[in-house]
């Protein structure tokens, strides 16, 4: 009974470290003035974390991926992400994973003559991405669907 109890104990404090992390920047891109900033976040006093970058194109093309280093306790920042990580001018969403803990955010906007239009967002983790978010601003909400295409996913925004 003894080794039973340990093994269960085990699997529960080392089950954790196995499954990987997921988050999602569901609109990324850079299109005609329309830009895509993103920062990767690791918590860990302890040491650097790897992060996968997989790009799902609007387009259907082959995802693309990139590899990320981010040092403990400091904030990776990629301004122009879809340029910087996989040189490319395409509309698409990103979805970074990790054997570590992490944290995501983006900031998607327009550059315009008055200054710059846009928003904050947060990484959302897979189960959340699969659902249709609503974002509201002074004007009008934005609608986000995360949408399959043959295997492929991608978001689409919708002005409401």
């Amino acid at each position: 009974m003894r080794s039973r109890s340990a093994l269960f104990l085990g699997l529960i404090l080392f089950a954790t470290p196995i499954f990987a992390i997921d988050r999602w920047i569901l609109i990324s891109g850079t299109v005609s003035n329309f830009h895509t900033d993103a920062r990767l976040f690791n918590p860990s006093f302890t040491k650097d974390i790897q992060v996968t970058a997989t790009f799902y194109a609007t387009d259907g093309s082959a995802a693309q991926t990139a590899n990320v280093t981010v040092p403990k306790r400091m904030m990776k920042i990629m301004d122009d992400v879809t340029t910087q990580l996989f040189q490319t001018t395409k509309l698409g969403a990103i979805l970074f994973t990790s054997a570590d803990e992490f944290e995501a955010s983006s900031r998607i906007y327009a550059l315009t003559p008055g200054g710059t239009l846009g928003q904050f967002g947060i990484g959302n983790k897979r189960r959340f991405s699969q659902f249709k978010l609503e974002v509201f601003n002074r004007e009008r909400s934005v609608q986000v669907n995360l949408i399959n295409h043959g295997g492929k996913i991608f978001a689409q925004q919708l002005l409401c």
